[in-house]
């Protein structure tokens, strides 16, 4: 929560135009997955439908390419130049700082906040446009699922909170871990 948070106040993206690029993306995302179920289903003598199908195919892949291609860089772009203000702002900060303050707060808690906390931020907002467009996806693909079959839809979501379930117990395990891991080499840096 913190992070969007962070990214509300520090980027200035164009939401409208990154929004219909996600949307774009996770559309043509499923509409494949529809596309090739619709193929299945073709019989020998229908191959105007199987060109058509094809050309279909291209043009969805080429819009998926394109609008995902347009995602990742504007969220890299705005996320980029967020962390840039902050890491400016932070750095004015410290050189302000009294030295009895620098030193009551440590070079190495400094220098951690400033370039190793700033670049997992950096990496985790990379990742945010690709976590909407596959929400989007997951949605419309769902939709589909539930279109086609109902039985295969209850299947897959109960196979999904099972797996769910199992990604999040691990996640709370590696946080603690990543935890001690920092406090590990704020330690040895501290050394």
């Amino acid at each position: 929560m913190e992070f969007l948070r962070l990214l509300r106040t520090e980027a200035k993206p164009d939401l409208r135009r990154i929004g219909v690029m996600v949307l774009v993306a996770g559309l043509s995302n499923a509409a494949v997955l529809a596309l090739i179920n619709a193929a299945s289903r073709l019989d020998e003598d229908q191959r105007g439908s199987a060109t058509a199908l094809s050309v279909m195919f291209i043009l969805v892949v080429a819009a998926f390419t394109v609008s995902q291609r347009f995602v990742l860089r504007a969220t890299a772009l705005e996320v980029e130049g967020a962390i840039h203000r902050l890491r400016s702002r932070l750095i004015e900060k410290v050189r302000h700082c009294e030295l009895d303050g620098v030193e009551h707060i440590g070079r190495t808690r400094i220098f951690k906040g400033l370039s190793t906390e700033i670049q997992t931020i950096s990496q985790t907002g990379n990742g945010l446009g690709m976590l909407i467009q596959m929400g989007v996806m997951l949605i419309f693909a769902t939709l589909y699922l539930i279109s086609v079959s109902m039985t295969a839809f209850i299947l897959t979501l109960v196979f999904t909170l099972a797996a769910a379930a199992l990604y999040f117990s691990r996640l709370s395990r590696m946080n603690t871990a990543v935890q001690k891991a920092s406090k590990a080499e704020y330690e040895l840096h501290d050394h």
